[in-house]
């Protein structure tokens, strides 16, 4: 059941987290001791998927957050039909309002229908929150619903790519790296480059960043990433959960276990030398 748990967050989230984990089996194990079923960990994963995806409690989309001390809150939470509110026309009154408009008329709705065509109408409240979330004191109506329809179609195409779509044009893709991911990290377990609890980002300037040494990645090493990112690009927008201490165990005990041998092969020896000395 855990690994039937854990690959339907990462199917709804978007995320890549391991059934097998120390920390999942902990908080996992934890609630069924509770009486927690499937049904349970699938509809608290719902819940949250919907309220926090899109958001800046998306980043606590975790095992950890979701199957802790509040999983039974989060559970039975009542969602709300949000298209109570009214029909779409409505909602678009509303994300107007929340980026600061005033007297809106039929045109306004016309316009910015066109321009939101993309957001499905069950999302608008959604979106809205999000308008008032990167909206600030000097940010016009257009700019602000702008920036937030960039980060809502940013999100569908990185959907699609983690469900295996893919953005063919080398070039191209490198353009929607470099809009997408400017000050964020882009993904980790990168195999054949990087050690796998490595985190690579982008920095506020455009350039590929180690986040593990927060350097800047070298322009060998950089077109060596895209390469890789390119070939790979459902990977990206999803930070698995890697252990660092885990990850360096099998290093860690390597040399401690030679030093135990060196240590019994010494007594031998000396063993031996008194022998000769007698």
């Amino acid at each position: 059941m855990k690994k039937e748990i854990i690959d339907y967050l990462n199917e709804k989230a978007g995320t890549a987290y391991r059934s097998n984990t120390k920390k999942v089996s902990s908080v996992v194990d934890a609630r069924v001791n509770e009486g927690a079923t499937l049904g349970d960990f699938k509809k608290c994963i719902d819940n949250k998927v919907s309220s926090w995806r899109g958001g800046d409690m998306e980043q606590y989309l975790r095992p950890e957050t979701l199957f802790g001390t509040k999983f039974w809150g989060y559970t039975n939470e009542q969602k709300t039909n949000m298209l109570e509110v009214g029909n779409r026309d409505d909602l678009i009154k509303a994300v107007l309002r929340a980026s600061g408009m005033k007297d809106i008329n039929t045109a306004d709705i016309m316009i910015y229908n066109e321009v939101l065509k993309l957001v499905p109408t069950e999302q608008l409240p959604q979106f809205a929150v999000a308008v008032i979330r990167s909206n600030t004191e000097y940010m016009r109506t257009d700019q602000a619903i702008s920036k937030a329809v960039k980060e809502f179609e940013t999100r569908v195409l990185l959907q699609s790519m983690q469900n295996g779509k893919q953005i063919k044009d080398f070039e191209k893709f490198i353009e929607f790296i470099q809009y997408s991911f400017r000050n964020k990290p882009i993904c980790n377990n990168i195999k054949g480059l990087y050690k796998p609890f490595v985190t690579i980002g982008m920095d506020r300037e455009g350039n590929l960043v180690n986040k593990f040494t927060w350097k800047k990645v070298s322009s060998r090493d950089e077109q060596e990433l895209y390469k890789w990112l390119h070939e790979h690009q459902e990977q990206i927008g999803t930070i698995e959960q890697i252990d660092y201490e885990e990850e360096q165990q099998p290093q860690l005990e390597a040399p401690q276990k030679v030093k135990i041998e060196n240590k019994k092969v010494n007594t031998l020896v000396a063993k031996l030398a008194q022998k000769v000395k007698v």
